[in-house]
């Protein structure tokens, strides 16, 4: 837990919790509690694990010839060399 809240702390290892969206200070007091509760909450949650995606095979042929185009287009450019 203290390795998800690491951000969160301070230099001497202080997790600081504050709420000024009150003028009511008890007001302020409570809203900073329920903060910290969902903190915790949120810190002790598991992070779900990136699903690896594969580029899909008509995508990468349509990438490679666009870049035949291209590479064509560029080479028309060019000066002939004779």
């Amino acid at each position: 837990m203290l390795v998800r809240l690491a951000s969160k702390l301070s230099s001497e290892g202080v997790l600081r919790i504050v709420d000024d969206t009150s003028r009511s200070q008890y007001r302020n007091r409570i809203l900073a509690g329920e903060k910290l509760i969902s903190l915790l909450q949120e810190s002790l949650k598991e992070k779900k694990k990136r699903k690896k995606t594969r580029i899909p095979a008509a995508a990468n042929r349509k990438r490679l010839e666009d870049k035949a185009k291209r590479k064509q287009l560029k080479g028309n450019r060019k000066k002939p060399d004779w």
